[in-house]
């Protein structure tokens, strides 16, 4: 439902009944994040102003806000201070949740806060201790190097005991030789390693579509990568098997390694698994699919089911909601497209001049649900032999792949 505004902003009313900006100016925009009780807001803007301005650009308009707050009575110190405190508290959301990402890197941004800092410290006693703090935590962040609120946790858990491989070298590793549930778990580590470097400006603007997707959106193109590497060597290791008997034992395993994914939330690998089982090169070997029994056809269909394209993965989607404080990687393929409909379906601007704020708030709410696992890690032992193993899975072409299976089937028999 959208109600009116003026020329610089128009509202709308939320589902929860709630009403907020729909399209803005920029300045407009950073106003109402300095606001009282727009913690919401405060949250969608850091997580998506990189599409519609400039770290400086933004940090000159809260400057600009805390020398001048707007709307307020010039003589009016007491509500001058309240306002310069939210501003002060914007900077260090922005500072502890962003560092990496849009202050490491960019000296204009850090030079221009630490001199504006600078200056309010020397001149106004009563903002000097609020910029201060703020100072302090410019210059930990500096000497800390890299950092962004880097992952900081307390495990309590104890790992499991690792199932160690029967083979003593990475060179005499073989699939038979290592445990489906070890695999499993080595497997969601090193997925998980992927997953939560996975940064929200690599989430607009489609970048992991487009040229350049290895710089503007590097680790979902790495992802997306894996995901490919993973589906492709589940088929080239079927089907570089030779006798129906070791495929059959191979399959089964897979299933395994699929079922043990899942139960520990690692839906991006099994969605990687039962993506290379039905490429069409392994689908089409009916004998081997007959051959592995009722037992492992009743879990491969399970599984099949559950990571299901109908309704637009609804199976996989209602159980990702239901998971809330458990370690998860999901499979992000889900939120990639969503992001890509907001992203295409809507224009980046109302009125031509008005930033559409409204999309930017259904793209923070993807990134969001789509990043939300990455601060909860799994208390998994590192098991390194199935850790080169798996960083060097070796696999063939989907040409190669259907020139063997044919050699196993010809074709129309």
């Amino acid at each position: 439902t959208q109600s009116t505004g003026s020329d610089n902003v128009i509202f709308e009313v939320l589902d929860n009944g709630v009403k907020a900006v729909k399209a803005a100016t920029l300045p407009l925009i950073v106003e109402a994040i300095i606001c009282p009780h727009q913690h919401q807001m405060l949250y969608e803007v850091l997580l998506t102003f990189r599409s519609f301005c400039t770290s400086v650009e933004l940090a000159e308009l809260l400057i600009e806000y805390f020398i001048m707050p707007p709307g307020i009575d010039v003589n009016d110190e007491k509500e001058q201070f309240v306002t310069q405190l939210r501003i002060s508290l914007v900077f260090k959301k922005w500072i502890d949740h962003y560092w990496s990402l849009d202050f490491v890197g960019d000296k204009e941004l850090v030079t221009r806060l630490r001199d504006f800092l600078n200056i309010v410290i020397k001149s106004n006693q009563q903002q000097a201790t609020v910029a201060s703090r703020l100072l302090k935590l410019v210059e930990t962040k500096i000497k800390e190097g890299v950092s962004t609120k880097d992952i900081k946790h307390t495990i309590t858990d104890t790992a499991p005991e690792s199932f160690l491989p029967k083979a003593s070298s990475y060179a005499e590793l073989r699939m038979f030789d290592m445990n489906p549930i070890e695999f499993a778990r080595q497997l969601t580590l090193i997925e998980f390693n992927l997953y939560k470097k996975i940064r929200p400006n690599e989430c607009t603007k489609n970048a992991w579509n487009k040229e350049g997707k290895e710089v503007n959106a590097p680790n979902i193109t790495a992802m997306i990568q894996r995901f490919n590497v993973v589906s492709n060597w589940v088929a080239t290791e079927l089907l570089t098997m030779e006798k129906l008997k070791k495929r059959v034992k191979a399959l089964c395993w897979l299933i395994d390694v699929a079922e043990n994914c899942k139960q520990l939330n690692n839906l991006n690998a099994l969605l990687e698994i039962i993506s290379g089982l039905n490429q069409g090169p392994i689908h089409r070997l009916s004998d081997m699919w007959e051959a592995i029994g009722n037992k492992y056809s009743t879990k491969f269909n399970t599984l099949n089911n559950f990571v299901s394209r109908d309704g637009n993965y609804k199976i996989l989607r209602e159980y990702i909601s239901s998971v809330k404080t458990a370690a998860c990687v999901p499979y992000i393929g889900i939120y990639l497209t969503d992001l890509t409909f907001v992203a295409e379906g809507n224009p980046d601007f109302i009125n031509e001049r008005l930033i559409n704020f409204s999309k930017r708030r259904r793209l923070a709410h993807i990134i969001n649900e789509m990043l939300r696992f990455q601060h909860t890690p799994f208390v998994l032992n590192k098991v390194p032999l199935i850790e080169d193993y798996l960083t060097h899975l070796k696999y063939s072409d989907e040409d190669t792949l259907y020139k063997i299976s044919e050699k196993i089937k010809p074709r129309g028999v």
